[in-house]
C-alpha cells in the first residue's frame, strides 16, 4: 500500500526506500516498472538540480546497487555526464524523450527458483488477456 500511495504522489524518495527494502517477491514485481520510475526521478532530479547533482548522490536516491549501475543507466537513458556529475539542464529533454522498455527476456534472465511463482502468475494472466 506504501508503494502504490508514493508512486500517485509522485514521492520518489519514499518509494526507493520502499523498493531497497521490499521482501524478495515484491522487489521482482517491481522490477517490471523500476526502470520508468527511475526515468520520471531523474526529470524530476534535474528540473531541480540545473547546475548538476553527483551520480553518488543519485545512485543513492534511486536505490541503484552501485555508482557504476547508476552510472550506465543515466547513460543510457540519455543523461550527460562528466567529472561523476550529472548535467542536468543538458540532459532533461532526453529525460523527457526516453523510453526504457520492459523486455520479458531481461526478466527471465534474472528468474530464480524463489521467482518461478510470480513468472508462472504473470503468464497465466497474459493468457487470459487474449
Amino acid at each position: 500500500m506504501r508503494i502504490v500511495k508514493a508512486i500517485s504522489n509522485n514521492n520518489y524518495s519514499s518509494l526507493f526506500k520502499e523498493y531497497r527494502n521490499a521482501p524478495k517477491v515484491t522487489k521482482y514485481l517491481m522490477n517490471l516498472f523500476i526502470d520508468r520510475l527511475r526515468i520520471f526521478a531523474l526529470q524530476t532530479i534535474s528540473m531541480v538540480y540545473m547546475t548538476g547533482v553527483d551520480l553518488k548522490y543519485i545512485a543513492d536516491a534511486l536505490a541503484f546497487e552501485s555508482e557504476k549501475e547508476c552510472r550506465e543507466f543515466v547513460l543510457r537513458a540519455g543523461g550527460v555526464i562528466g567529472q561523476n556529475r550529472l548535467h542536468c539542464r543538458p540532459s532533461i529533454k532526453n529525460f523527457k524523450q526516453c523510453q526504457i522498455p520492459v523486455s520479458y527476456t531481461h526478466l527471465r534472465a534474472h528468474e530464480t527458483s524463489l521467482h518461478l511463482v510470480c513468472r508462472l502468475l504473470l503468464e497465466k494472466k497474459k493468457k487470459k488477456k487474449k
